[in-house]
């Protein structure tokens, strides 16, 4: 079985460098207040920080949550 999340990791990552870098020059080349696209870019990665752990802990709930439904079923033979 292919696993895809990498190409679509990648994928997201690109997007949000792409987007990270037209705010970033918006806000210096046409607002001329690059401290507004600086905060934008630091709330946009704390964001994708959060998201990152909310992931992890879900892998980690799934694989335990697995590891106990094997391991009940081995006791109850």
């Amino acid at each position: 079985m292919i696993d895809r999340t990498d190409g679509y990791r990648r994928y997201t990552s690109v997007v949000a460098a792409v987007i990270g870098l037209l705010i970033l020059l918006y806000s210096i080349l046409i607002a001329n207040q690059p401290l507004v696209g600086v905060g934008l870019l630091v709330s946009l990665y704390v964001l994708s920080l959060a998201y990152r752990f909310v992931r992890a802990h879900e892998r980690i709930a799934d694989a335990l949550e697995a590891r106990a439904e094997r391991s009940g079923s081995t006791s109850e033979r």
